[in-house]
C-alpha cells in the first residue's frame, strides 16, 4: 500500500520545488563531456534535431539554408552531429 503525504504550499514554494527537481534531473541524465569519445559521436536525423531544438521543420530547413546549423549530407540524406548542434547554439547565445 502506497503513503500518501498531504502538504499545503504557496504558488511560489511550488515553482521553487519544481524547478528544483528539474534541475537534479537535468544533472543526472546531462552527459558529462569528459566521458564522452569521438567514438561515442551521435548523429541525429531531422526529426529528431527538430524535437531536441523543439522548433519546427520549416524552422530547420531555413537554418540549414542559412547556414546557421551544421549538417552532414549523405546522399539524399541529412544528419546533424549532435555535439556540434549544442555548440553552435550555445555560441549564437541560445539554449537547447
Amino acid at each position: 500500500m502506497n503513503k500518501q503525504i498531504i502538504i499545503t504550499l504557496n504558488e511560489d514554494e511550488f515553482c521553487g520545488l519544481i524547478r528544483k527537481t528539474m534541475l537534479e534531473v537535468n544533472q543526472n541524465i546531462s552527459p558529462n563531456p569528459v566521458e564522452k569519445s569521438e567514438d561515442d559521436e551521435v548523429f541525429l536525423n531531422p526529426a529528431e534535431t527538430v524535437t531536441l531544438l523543439r522548433i519546427s521543420k520549416v524552422t530547420l530547413q531555413k537554418w540549414m539554408k542559412a547556414n546557421k546549423i551544421p549538417y552532414l549530407r549523405m546522399g539524399r540524406k541529412v544528419y546533424f552531429k549532435k555535439s556540434e548542434v549544442i555548440k553552435t547554439l550555445h555560441k549564437r547565445g541560445n539554449r537547447v
